[in-house]
C-alpha cells in the first residue's frame, strides 16, 4: 500500500533509519500525514492502539517509527521525533540568498537577531542561561 501511495504522491513514504526488515535490528520511519487515517489503519485491521498512534502522528505532523531491536522481541510502532512536513529542499548559499531576496527579506541580515533584542523579546533564545551570560550593558560575554 505504501509503495503504491509513494508512486502516486511522487516521494518516499518509508525512510530507513537502520537495517532492513529481516535483520535482527531494524528501524524505519513511515510518513503517514499524507495519507488518510482509515487507509493506513486498515493495514493494521483497524486496531485501536494503532489508530491512536496514527492519529497522534497526523495531529502533530510527525512520522511513525517502526522498529525491532531484537529478533526475539515484538515489532514496535511509536511516534518518531522527525517531522512529516512537506518535502523540503536544501539550497546552496547563493540560491538561498536569491530566494530570500525574492521574498523581500534583506539578505544582509537574514538569520541575525540583534543582541539587545535577543533576550528581551518573546522570540529571543529559549536557552534560560542566556540572560546570565550577559554583562550589565547587555553584551554577551
Amino acid at each position: 500500500m505504501l509503495a503504491e501511495q509513494a508512486l502516486r504522491l511522487g516521494f518516499a513514504l518509508l525512510l530507513p533509519v537502520y537495517g532492513v526488515t529481516g535483520d535482527s535490528w531494524f528501524e524505519f520511519d513511515a510518513r503517514v500525514c499524507h495519507l488518510s487515517l482509515a487507509t493506513v489503519a486498515r493495514c493494521f485491521d483497524l486496531d485501536p492502539s494503532v489508530i491512536a498512534i496514527l492519529d497522534e502522528a497526523q495531529f502533530l505532523g510527525r512520522r511513525v517509527r517502526i522498529a525491532q531491536t531484537d529478533r526475539a522481541r515484538d515489532i514496535e510502532m511509536r511516534l518518531s521525533l522527525n517531522p512529516d512536513a512537506a518535502p523540503g529542499i536544501a539550497l546552496a548559499n547563493p540560491a538561498a540568498l536569491t530566494l530570500l531576496e525574492g521574498l523581500g527579506i534583506d539578505r544582509t541580515i537574514a538569520g541575525m537577531v540583534p543582541n539587545d533584542r535577543a533576550a528581551t523579546t518573546p522570540d529571543g533564545p529559549a536557552n534560560p542561561a542566556t540572560p546570565r551570560c550577559r554583562s550589565g550593558d547587555g553584551r554577551l560575554h
